[in-house]
């Protein structure tokens, strides 16, 4: 099911973005033992944000981890979550492989990656 909100009204405004900020506590709140949340944040053009979501969610979907993607996607941003176990090399190489071939996607769509993405892999071409 796909859900678009919006509004001009300020208070529901706020309620909407706290909707958006809440959800991240939410998947922390979930956490067990040693996983960690890789969250993500890349912008494209909005005539490319399907396309880039479609792709996106099928691969962060064929993980088989527990994940996420929102945003405030009128300005062509989204984000995803993904819930790993920090300590399993594996599973941390396949998030890294799936948010780079992400984060290769916005680029190549004329879009960016934000900070957040540099500050996870520790190097990154945006």
């Amino acid at each position: 099911m796909r859900n678009f909100e919006f509004t001009a009204d300020a208070e529901e405004q706020k309620q909407l973005w706290s909707a958006r900020k809440e959800s991240l506590w939410s998947m922390l709140a979930l956490r067990k033992g040693d996983e960690q949340v890789w969250s993500t944040d890349v912008a494209v053009p909005i005539s490319r944000l399907p396309d880039i979501i479609e792709v996106s969610k099928r691969e962060m979907d064929e993980l088989g981890l527990f994940a996420s993607a929102l945003g405030h996607v009128g300005d062509g941003n989204f984000h995803e979550s993904i819930m790993y176990d920090a300590k399993n090399p594996k599973e941390r190489k396949l998030v890294e492989e799936c948010v780079s071939r992400m984060v290769d996607r916005a680029l190549e769509m004329e879009g960016t990656c934000t900070v957040s993405i540099v500050n996870q892999f520790g190097d990154c071409d945006c």
